[in-house]
């Protein structure tokens, strides 16, 4: 393939993520907010569909369709420099949300009463806008310390480079990927655990446990996502690490950074319709179809 058909396929598949991305993530938005019941934890799912709506459009919007598919490339050191704090502060943001939201389940199934007594929606918020300030501050201090006059953001440092190698590496793996992994991981084995057990009790207390679960499955499906994503963008990024610029494996690698992240932010709507009656239900209530098929049914019956 020449090079212009190779732009010609980036553009069409990273337009079909964009579009599917921009979709899905409004819908599960207005979904989550026709949900019976309001608790933190669709409060959560409504502001990870709103990360992830910014996410899609930047990533597969301007990073894929624009740079890598119609060549935009950005030249000014002080764009360059907010363009990579942008994306990992918003890439941050999403991740430790649904952080958040796999805790919050945690509580919810295994302490219910205090759960109920003590979170409350206007929790979440509060949650997300501190981890919004947290992570904004914490990639201030490296998006100083990148010098871009190589036309490379990271590539050398005004100051010490350990200073800078050092904060890179405990912000990069500890704050992007091994610490909300972890929390995330062990959250979701404790509320397998959990919900596993809770089925061996009685009915009734199933169907007194049913609400508590209702979006078990969507976090979980998205939580499996995310591990998966999180694998694959770190081998990626090993394989780019150990490949020169100059190669064209260098440009499917990152290539595949940017699939992967893309799809991870647009997939999330199908992943909670699989898993999740109560989501099915609200977004056939969001259009009506439950009322036109109780209409037609009555119809029928007459």
């Amino acid at each position: 393939m020449s090079g212009s058909e190779h732009k010609e396929l980036y553009i069409s598949i990273f337009s079909v993520i964009l579009v599917v991305g921009v979709v899905c993530n409004i819908l599960i938005f207005l979904t989550m907010r026709h949900m019976p019941k309001q608790t933190s934890s669709t409060s959560y799912f409504k502001i990870l569909a709103l990360m992830d709506l910014v996410n899609v459009i930047y990533d597969a919007g301007f990073k894929g369709v624009g740079m890598i598919g119609l060549g935009f490339s950005i030249s000014n050191d002080v764009c360059c420099r907010v363009d990579w704090w942008f994306d990992r502060w918003t890439t941050t943001v999403s991740t430790w949300l649904l952080a958040a939201l796999a805790i919050d389940r945690l509580v919810c199934l295994r302490r219910p009463l205090w759960h109920r007594q003590h979170v409350t929606v206007s929790t979440s918020y509060w949650v997300a806008v501190a981890t919004a300030l947290i992570q904004m501050l914490l990639y201030i201090p490296m998006m100083i310390l990148w010098d871009t006059s190589s036309g490379q953001c990271g590539v050398s440092v005004h100051y010490e480079r350990w200073i800078a190698d050092t904060y890179s590496i405990l912000i990069t793996y500890l704050d992007v990927t091994l610490l909300p992994a972890a929390f995330i991981a062990t959250c979701n084995a404790f509320i397998v655990y959990t919900v596993y057990r809770s089925r061996r009790h009685t009915a009734s207390n199933r169907a007194d446990s049913k609400g508590a679960t209702d979006l078990v499955g969507p976090l979980l499906g998205a939580s499996v996502i995310f591990l998966v994503v999180t694998v694959v963008f770190s081998v990626f990024q090993q394989l780019r690490t150990e490949t020169p610029q100059a190669s064209p494996r260098h440009e499917l690698y990152s290539l595949g950074q940017k699939i992967a992240i893309s799809l991870n932010e647009s997939i999330n709507f199908f992943i909670y319709g699989l898993t999740s009656t109560a989501f099915r239900q609200a977004l056939t209530q969001l259009f009506g179809w439950a009322s036109i098929q109780n209409t037609s049914l009555q119809t029928s019956s007459i």
